[in-house]
C-alpha cells in the first residue's frame, strides 16, 4: 500500500526498530506441551520490544515504576523518536497485508534450559544485537492489501484499546500460519481495539465467521467503523459487546430506554455455543484486575464443551494470545517493567481449567507490514542508475512543513546504494554519473567477495565512495537545496529490492501551527478598515487547480498572492482521490470549456512533468467497444479527434486510430471487445508529486500559502476589491483582497453564495456560450461582462456530490494500458475503468453514486444490486476484462467529484466567469486534473 497509496497517515516510532522484521526479532523460545483434554488450551505468544539498557526486570512493583489510569500512554508502533508532546487525536494508518507472506530471521535462542522440561515453559529472552543491514530481509515488492485503520494517538490507561499495539502484527502472523485449523470456523477476537486483526484474518484466510468484541462504547464504534471501512460487503465480522466481569459475558447491556447496538442476538449466542471453536486476542493485559477478569471470562468461553458433532468436540476450545512484554508504561516513565505480563503469567498458571503453553514463534512468516515511523521513507525497487528522488522524499515528510529552521539528517540503511545532492534539471548529468562510477569501480576486478555476483562487491565499493548520508538546511517547512540541486539514489545493484531512507529533523517548529507559511510578508495594513491584511490575488481552494492558479498568478509578479485552505494540507479532497489520469480530451463538445482546456492542459502538463521531474507516465489508452453501436460511436469519436487535437512536434502521430477485434487479441489477449479507440496521448501522473511542486513554486515566486483556514464570509466593497472573512485555530482573519478566485471545488458553491451581488448574476448563456481558441484561451466577452448579459434575479448556484468508489486488486496486472468502456450518453462519468498506477498495479473506478455529503469517504457494505456493490463492480469489469478474479478485488478508496449536473441531467461544462474582480470556478470535475495548468493560464488572461 503507502500507501500508500494513501497516500497514507501515521505516527513515528524509535527509529531502531523501524523493520517489520525487527518486531519480532526479540520472540521467545518456548517449549511443546501436548493438549490435555480434560483442560481447555490457551497459547501465549509474546513480542518483547525491550532493549536490555532500557528495560530493569523486577519482581516487586515499585509504585514509582507502576504506569497510573490518568498517565498518557502511547504504543510503541506510534511513538516520536524525539518524544515531544503527544496529542490524543483520532488519524488513520494504513497497513500492509500479504497472503504469501515474508521470512523472519530467527532470534537468538536461549538453549541453556532444557526444553523438554514441562515447568520451564514461558522462557524470556532479550536480544539487543543489532543485525547487520545486509543480514535482513530486503522489503517484499509488494503487499496483497491495504488495511486503513483509524485510531488514536496517546490516551490514558483506561483507552488503550483505541491504539494498535504491537502483538496484534504477531497474532496477525499466526493466524495465517495455522490458517487450516481456523478455515470454516468460527472465531471471537476478545479486546478486539481497533479490530485490526478480525479484518486481517477475515481478509487473509477462510473463516465462517469472527465476532469482533470489546466493552467501551467509543471503541466498539471505532472498531465498527473500521470494520466496515475494510472489510466492505461482508456480513461475516460482527462487533459485539463482551463484559469479562458478567456470569454470562454475552448478556447486553440492560436499557429500558433503547437495546444495546452491540447486543449479542439469541441465534449469535447459540452460533458461538455450537461453533465456536477458537478466541483470539492481542495484547489485552494492562492492567492486573482486569487480567483477573480476563481470566475467568476465558474459562468461561473455553470450558463449555463443543457439540460431539462439532470436528474439533474431542480437542476442544483453544485461544491463541499474543502479548507485547514491554507494554505498560507511560510517556513519562518510559523505562519499566512488563509487571501486567508478569501477574497475568502467575494468574493464569493457577487456572485449574485452562492449560498454558507458549508458542515458539521465531520461525513465522511476516504476513504484515506497517508504516510505524513517518520519518522511514520507502523508495520502490528502481533501475541500476542514479535516480532524482526529491519529490519521493518530501513526499512523505509531511512533518517537515511544521519547521520553520532546522536541519534534516537523510541516512540510507543500505550498504550497495549510496545518496549524493547533484543536478536536478538535466538527466544527461545522471547518465554521465553511472558511467563514471563503472569506470571507477568496475565489475572485472580481480575481488574475493563474490557470492552475490559481480555486481555486489563495486556496489559496496560505490556505496562508500558517494556515502549513504546528507545534511539539507530546512527553511520555512522546505528543504532548502540550491535551484538545481537534487537529492539522488545512486543504485549499484542490477537487480535490487526496494530502499529504506531514515530522516531525522531538528529544528524550530512555526509557532502558529494553522500556518504553512504565515502572513509574514509586508502586506500594507489599512486600519481604518477591519481587516488585517491586503493582497492582491486571494485564492481559495489549495486543490491542484487553485494551486496552478495561484502558482501563476504569483509567478506573474507586480502583486501579492495569497492561498487558503481549510484543509491541514493541500490537495485533501477531489485532487487526491482520483484515477490521476493525463486526458487527451476526446469526449466532450468540441466548443465546450472542458474540451479546450483539456486539450491545451495536456500538452502543458507533459510539458511540467518533464522539465520539473515529476513523476508521469504517457501510457496510452484503449476505449473499448462490445457492440455495433459502439462501433459507431468510437469512429465518430476518432473523427472528432482528428478534427479537434493538433499534431505537435511531440505529439505527431495520429491523436487517435482504431484496432479490430484481431489487433486487440494480439496486443492485451486479456481484453475483451469488437474495436478498440487508442489513445496514444493519455497517461497517468503522480498527483501528489505535481501538487508539491506547484506548492512549492507558489513559495519561490513569493505567494503565501495558509492552511487550516476556512472562509466564513465574502462581501464586495463599494471601494472596491473584497472583504473576505476566515476562520483559524488562531482566530477569526479578516482579509481584504482586490480579487478573488474561487476554485474551492466541492465548496465552491458556498463560497459563490456567499456574495450578495448588487443587482444581477450571469446567466447561463453568458457563462457557458464561450468561444476561444485553445493557444491563448482568451475571451474579452467574460472579462468585461455587460449588463445586457445578466438576467435578475437568478437562484443560487448548487453542486451535486458525486461518489464513486476505487477498488483494487490483489492479483497480477493482466494489462500493459488503460482501458475505458463507452461511456453514458450523458457523459455522468466514463465508466467504471481499469487504470494503472505508476507502479503498474491496477485499480478500477470510479462508479457513480450521488450523496448528500461531501465528507463521505465511507466504503462501506452496500446492498447487492446497488452500483457499488462488489458484485455489480466485478460483473460491469468483466464486460471488458473476463479473466479479472472478483475475489482479488478489494474497496481501496472513494472520492466525491463536485458536478453540476444532477442524476439524469445533461452534460454540464465548467463554469469559469469573472465579473469585477470575482472569478468563479464550478464544477471543475474529470478532466480537472488535466486541465488545471491551462485553467490556471485561462484564469489569469480573465483578470489581465
Amino acid at each position: 500500500m503507502d500507501k500508500a497509496r494513501h497516500q497514507c497517515n501515521t505516527e513515528d516510532t524509535d527509529n531502531n526498530k523501524t523493520n517489520a522484521d525487527d518486531d519480532n526479532n526479540d520472540i521467545n523460545n518456548n517449549t511443546d506441551h501436548r493438549h490435555k483434554r480434560q483442560r481447555t488450551t490457551t497459547e501465549i505468544m509474546t513480542t518483547n520490544e525491550n532493549r536490555s539498557d532500557q528495560v530493569e526486570h523486577k519482581d516487586d512493583h515499585d509504585d514509582e515504576d507502576q504506569t497510573h489510569e490518568d498517565d498518557t500512554v502511547l504504543s510503541e508502533v506510534h511513538i516520536h523518536p524525539n518524544n515531544g508532546p503527544v496529542d490524543r487525536r483520532t488519524i488513520t494508518s494504513t497497513f500492509f497485508l500479504s497472503r504469501k507472506g515474508q521470512p523472519i530471521l530467527n532470534c537468538q535462542q536461549d538453549n541453556s534450559s532444557d526444553n523438554s522440561n514441562e515447568n520451564s515453559h514461558l522462557k524470556e529472552q532479550d536480544d539487543d544485537e543489532d543485525k547487520n543491514e545486509d543480514e535482513h530481509e530486503e522489503e517484499p515488492d509488494h503487499w496483497d492489501y491495504s488495511v486503513e485503520i483509524k485510531h488514536t494517538m496517546g490516551t490514558d490507561l483506561r483507552g488503550v484499546g483505541s491504539q494498535v499495539w504491537m502483538g496484534c502484527f504477531l497474532l496477525i502472523d499466526w493466524i495465517v500460519h495455522i490458517q487450516e485449523q481456523l478455515n470454516g470456523t468460527t472465531v471471537l477476537e476478545l479486546g478486539a481495539g481497533t479490530g485490526l486483526a478480525s479484518i486481517a484474518a477475515n481478509i487473509l484466510i477462510d473463516v465462517d465467521r469472527l465476532y469482533c468484541t470489546d466493552y467501551d462504547n467509543d471503541i466498539l464504534q471505532n472498531c465498527m467503523a473500521n470494520v466496515g471501512l475494510n472489510c466492505f460487503a461482508d456480513e461475516n465480522v460482527m462487533t459485539r459487546r463482551l463484559n469479562w466481569l458478567m456470569d454470562d459475558p454475552m448478556e447486553p447491556i440492560k436499557d429500558n430506554l433503547k437495546p444495546d447496538p452491540f447486543g449479542w442476538s439469541s441465534q449469535e449466542h447459540q452460533d458461538w455455543k455450537d461453533n465456536g471453536a477458537f478466541i483470539i486476542a492481542a495484547d489485552v493485559v494492562y492492567d492486573d484486575t482486569l487480567t483477573n477478569a480476563l481470566v475467568d471470562c476465558l474459562e468461561k468461553l473455553l470450558s463449555e464443551p463443543l457439540p460431539i458433532s462439532h470436528p474439533r468436540h474431542y480437542i476442544g476450545r483453544v485461544a491463541y494470545m499474543t502479548m507485547e512484554k514491554r507494554y505498560n508504561f507511560s510517556l513519562d516513565q518510559l523505562a519499566v517493567v512488563a509487571q501486567a505480563y508478569e501477574y497475568f503469567k502467575i494468574r493464569i498458571g493457577r487456572s485449574s481449567l485452562i492449560e498454558a503453553e507458549e508458542i515458539d514463534t521465531s520461525t513465522l512468516t511476516r504476513h504484515c507490514d506497517y508504516d510505524r515511523n513517518k520519518e522511514l521513507i520507502r523508495l520502490p525497487a528502481k533501475q541500476r542508475g542514479c535516480h532524482l528522488v526529491t519529490r519521493e522524499i518530501e513526499k512523505q515528510l509531511p512533518e517537515l512543513k511544521q519547521f520553520s529552521v532546522g536541519m534534516a539528517n537523510i541516512f540510507l540503511q543500505h550498504t550497495s546504494a549510496s545518496l549524493t545532492l547533484n543536478e536536478n534539471a538535466d538527466p544527461d548529468v545522471r547518465v554521465d554519473m553511472e558511467m563514471a562510477l563503472n569506470k571507477i569501480a568496475p565489475e572485472n576486478m580481480p575481488f574475493i567477495h563474490t557470492d552475490e555476483g559481480p555486481d555486489d562487491m563495486p556496489g559496496h565499493l560505490k556505496s562508500s565512495l558517494m556515502g549513504v548520508s546528507l545534511n539539507i538546511p530546512i527553511t520555512k517547512g522546505r528543504l532548502n537545496l540550491g535551484m538545481w540541486q537534487g537529492i539522488w539514489l545512486c543504485e549499484h545493484r542490477n537487480h535490487a529490492s526496494g530502499r529504506r531512507i531514515v530522516v531525522t529533523m531538528q529544528g524550530e517548529k512555526n509557532q502558529k501551527t494553522w500556518t504553512t507559511t504565515q502572513f509574514d510578508k509586508q502586506f500594507s495594513s489599512v486600519t481604518a478598515l477591519d481587516y488585517e491584511y491586503e493582497v492582491d490575488h486571494l485564492v481559495i481552494g489549495a486543490g491542484v487547480v487553485g494551486l496552478a492558479i495561484a502558482e501563476r498568478l504569483a509567478a506573474r509578479g507586480g502583486g501579492s498572492t495569497l492561498l487558503v485552505d481549510k484543509n491541514e494540507a493541500v490537495g485533501q479532497e477531489t485532487s487526491s482521490r482520483n484515477s490521476e489520469v493525463i486526458h487527451a480530451g476526446l469526449y466532450y463538445p468540441p466548443d465546450s470549456l472542458k474540451t479546450k482546456l483539456c486539450i491545451r492542459g495536456n500538452e502543458m502538463m507533459y510539458d511540467l512533468c518533464e522539465r520539473y521531474n515529476v513523476e508521469h507516465q504517457q501510457i496510452t489508452k484503449w476505449v473499448v467497444g462490445q457492440t455495433e453501436s459502439d462501433l459507431e460511436y468510437l469512429e465518430n469519436l476518432s473523427k472528432k479527434a482528428d478534427k479537434l487535437l493538433p499534431r505537435t512536434k511531440r505529439m505527431p502521430g495520429p491523436p487517435t486510430f482504431l484496432l479490430s477485434q484481431e489487433e486487440m487479441r494480439v496486443q492485451e489477449p486479456f481484453v475483451k471487445g469488437k474495436v478498440a479507440l487508442v489513445s496514444p496521448r493519455t497517461g497517468i501522473v503522480d498527483v501528489h508529486g505535481l501538487m508539491q511542486l506547484l506548492e512549492t513554486r507558489v513559495q519561490d515566486h513569493g505567494g503565501d500559502l495558509v492552511l487550516q483556514c476556512e472562509v466564513r464570509g465574502l462581501e464586495k466593497l463599494a471601494s472596491g476589491g473584497f472583504k473576505v472573512l476566515m476562520d483559524t485555530p488562531a482566530g477569526p482573519v479578516a482579509v481584504k483582497a482586490a480579487t478573488v478566485i474561487n476554485s474551492a471545488g466541492l465548496h465552491s458553491d458556498k463560497v459563490y453564495n456567499m456574495l450578495q451581488w448588487p443587482s444581477v448574476l450571469p446567466t447561463a448563456t453568458a457563462t457557458e456560450t464561450l468561444a476561444r481558441d485553445h493557444s491563448g484561451l482568451k475571451d474579452a466577452s467574460l472579462a468585461d461582462l455587460n449588463p445586457t448579459n445578466f438576467e435578475s434575479p437568478l437562484p443560487p448556484l448548487k453542486l451535486h456530490y458525486c461518489k464513486g468508489h476505487y477498488y483494487g486488486y490483489s492479483g497480477k496486472a493482466l494489462v500493459s494500458r488503460l482501458i475505458y468502456p463507452v461511456p453514458d450518453k450523458n457523459l455522468t462519468g466514463l465508466g467504471t475503468h481499469l487504470t494503472l498506477d505508476l507502479a503498474g498495479r491496477m485499480r478500477f473506478g470510479p462508479d457513480v453514486l450521488y450523496v448528500d455529503d461531501p465528507y463521505d469517504y465511507s466504503i462501506n457494505p452496500l446492498a447487492v444490486g446497488s452500483t457499488s456493490s462488489m458484485k455489480t463492480v466485478s460483473q460491469v469489469i468483466q464486460t471488458y476484462l473476463p479473466s479479472i478474479k472478483s475475489s482479488s478485488l478489494y474497496a481501496d478508496y472513494a472520492g466525491i467529484r463536485p458536478k453540476l449536473a444532477g442524476p439524469g441531467e445533461p452534460f454540464r461544462d465548467f463554469i469559469i466567469h469573472h465579473h469585477d474582480g470575482f472569478v468563479n470556478l464550478m464544477g471543475i470535475e474529470s478532466p480537472g486534473l488535466t486541465s488545471s495548468l491551462a485553467i490556471a493560464e485561462y484564469v489569469e488572461t480573465l483578470l489581465y
